[in-house]
């Protein structure tokens, strides 16, 4: 028997309470792009449905991250273990920009905040996040 995947909806449409933003949780082989947030179209007890290029994508529930908020902070990932989409700059590791999703590679020295040259939206670093994890044996760097 198959799991509806519908939105849960009320008499005006989606809850506030219902998770608007997901992105990995854990490092599995996914067509999701590690640290990028994606919208959330609908939710199970099991599954998760997702917006990505435009186009919709089942997840496990167990394999994301739920929130109700979009992403405020840029994303750091150390020393990533699935390389094999990752450009050979960002195998010491990368940010991920909370706005538009663009990649950069690690500053080199830690900013409290860094604009995105894709978008040129100014945010946080979530140098604190963990995002996977542990930091895989890099070193973060130094504030001034």
């Amino acid at each position: 028997m198959s799991e509806s995947i519908a939105p849960r909806t009320s008499l005006y449409g989606r809850r506030a309470s219902d998770p608007k933003w997901a992105r990995l949780r854990t490092d599995v082989p996914s067509v999701l792009r590690r640290g990028a947030w994606y919208r959330v179209l609908a939710v199970t007890p099991r599954q998760v449905r997702l917006t990505v290029n435009t186009a919709p994508v089942l997840m496990g529930r167990d394999q994301v991250e739920l929130r109700l908020e979009p992403p405020r902070r840029w994303t750091v990932l150390l020393k990533p273990a699935r390389l094999a989409r990752v450009p050979q700059s960002f195998h010491d590791g990368y940010l991920v920009c909370p706005s538009c999703r663009n990649r950069v590679s690690l500053p080199q020295r830690a900013a409290l905040t860094l604009r995105c040259p894709r978008c040129n939206v100014l945010s946080e670093v979530g140098w604190d996040e963990h995002y996977l994890g542990e930091s895989r044996g890099v070193e973060v760097p130094q504030k001034d």
